[in-house]
């Protein structure tokens, strides 16, 4: 049970850092208005993602689970920052 729920929190919080990276490069609105998407949104990323790795079976399934999507949110990211770029 520990280890899902450090996949969960660390995970989780990596994970909504990471897609919440993602918003602010694309979507075309203010600061205050991306910040305020950011904080909500951020939360219920980080939420469903402890409910996801929680519902692992075992810790190194969520370790996995978590692993997964963080490389592929952190590539896109990666994408982002050096492709699109201007």
């Amino acid at each position: 049970m520990w280890a899902k729920s450090f996949a969960g929190v660390l995970g989780g919080l990596l994970i909504s850092i990471s897609v919440m990276a993602t918003f602010y490069y694309t979507l075309p609105l203010t600061a205050d208005a991306r910040i305020m998407i950011g904080l909500i949104l951020g939360w219920i990323v980080w939420a469903a993602v402890m409910v996801w790795s929680y519902a692992s079976d075992c810790g190194k399934q969520a370790w996995v689970r978590v692993g997964g999507l963080f490389l592929v949110t952190a590539g896109l990211n990666a994408m982002l920052v050096f492709l699109v770029s201007p």
